[in-house]
């Protein structure tokens, strides 16, 4: 006799002979031992052999039908493996694609809960926006004494980390070439950003959105300085930089005379 036993500390699935099992102990032999050729001579167990502890799933007098049946349980066992695969792969999917209907859902209800503002309702000009110089900028900050909800407006601009939506919002709000002016304590002669009423508003737009809601003061000025800090490399700024340092070199170097004799 034969028997399909499992092997319940590696769950592997084997062939043995009957006289290799007792109590639901099967021994096994050593790695010398050729085991295909010992199960079929039903060879008994001796010295070097290793119990085991196993579970009968199947028995059969004929070695070859046996055999038969272990491969087509293979087959199966592989087959099931693999669609626990493909459910695993199928649950992850979906629990991606849950993830991204919420993000959608918040994104949703942080545009309905914004009131939408133009330019007009502010008291500015249509496409003054960005702000490209000084007094423009004045002009801005006193309508926003007036107008807080512009911080609506800005917060449409979206973003989905902090990051993003200071990005979209200064790049939406100031030009490149008056960025280039400002800093957040306004050191060195330039406009202080950290005094502007702009500097609250995008603050709080930063904070409308329900992606960046927690964001803090201090992440969302020291994001604000890099993108100013950056302002200048904007546009072909360093392109600029790098032509007129090469400009200056080039005028600075020696010219030589030559006479003929």
């Amino acid at each position: 006799m034969y028997h399909i036993v499992i092997f319940e500390k590696t769950n592997e699935v084997e062939v043995v002979p009957s006289n290799w099992v007792k109590e639901n102990e099967c021994m096994w032999p050593p790695n010398k031992v050729d085991v295909v050729k010992a199960t079929k001579n039903k060879e008994q167990p001796g010295e070097g052999w290793t119990p085991h502890r196993v579970r009968i799933i199947f028995t059969s007098s004929k070695y070859y039908f046996i055999d038969c049946v272990l491969k087509c349980f293979r087959y199966v066992g592989g087959l099931f493996r693999f669609l626990a695969f493909v459910s695993a792969l199928l649950r992850n999917i979906l629990t991606n694609q849950e993830i991204m209907m919420d993000q959608m859902k918040i994104i949703y209800r942080t545009v309905q809960g914004l009131k939408s503002v133009s330019e007009e309702d502010i008291g500015l000009e249509a496409n003054l926006l960005p702000v490209a110089d000084l007094q423009s900028l004045q002009n801005l900050e006193e309508r926003l004494r007036k107008f807080p909800d512009f911080q609506n407006m800005l917060a449409m601009k979206g973003g989905t980390d902090t990051r993003d939506g200071v990005w979209r919002i200064m790049t939406a709000t100031i030009t490149n070439s008056l960025a280039k002016n400002i800093n957040m304590r306004g050191v060195n002669g330039k406009i202080s950003f950290k005094s502007l009423q702009l500097r609250n508003i995008v603050l709080a737009a930063v904070r409308k959105n329900r992606l960046t809601q927690h964001a803090t003061d201090q992440e969302i000025e020291s994001t604000i300085q890099r993108w100013l800090q950056l302002a200048p490399d904007q546009d072909g700024g360093r392109r600029e930089r790098l032509r007129k340092k090469e400009a200056q070199i080039g005028s600075l170097s020696p010219t030589h005379a030559h006479s003929d004799v």
